[in-house]
């Protein structure tokens, strides 16, 4: 590699840094959203906390009768709003929402469920390793494509 080649490398090198990190984030969409479907399931936020433990009587009645858990919150009654996961990604991040009307509805301009246990859509601490684990393996594996 020349110089002058090496230096228009390196010119657009953060350019090439942002596609390749939206393109990693992709890749592992599907992984991302089950991890946050994993957590749900478990009762725990992104802080890595449990949501609530148990339900109010009338609901606790309802999950008992279909035959689920009732030891604490997991957002996952009929599988709307988990099923609803969904990640919007651009060059800036990614954020993960859920297409579910409990998203649209809001009390004190949040949405529902945020207002009632804070920040759920997202990964934990552990979760957020494993990603950016896969999305510096494939920045690390990207950039030597492009500067070989």
């Amino acid at each position: 590699m020349t110089s002058e080649v090496l230096n228009i490398k390196l010119n657009g090198l953060g350019q090439e840094v942002s596609k390749l990190s939206l393109a990693s984030l992709k890749k592992h969409e599907a992984d991302i959203i089950k991890k946050n479907q994993e957590q749900l399931t478990s009762g725990v936020g992104i802080n890595g906390k449990k949501l609530q433990t148990g339900y109010k009587p009338t609901q606790r009645r309802k999950r008992e009768k279909a035959g689920l858990q009732t030891a604490f919150v997991d957002l996952k009654f009929n599988g709307e709003y988990q099923g609803g996961l969904t990640i919007e990604m651009d060059e800036t991040g990614a954020k993960i929402f859920s297409n579910d009307w409990k998203e649209s509805y809001l009390v004190n301009e949040e949405p529902l469920l945020e207002h009632h246990w804070g920040e759920i859509l997202g990964l934990t601490e552990k979760n957020m390793k494993w990603l950016l684990d896969e999305v510096t393996s494939d920045l690390y594996n990207g950039l030597l494509t492009y500067f070989s």
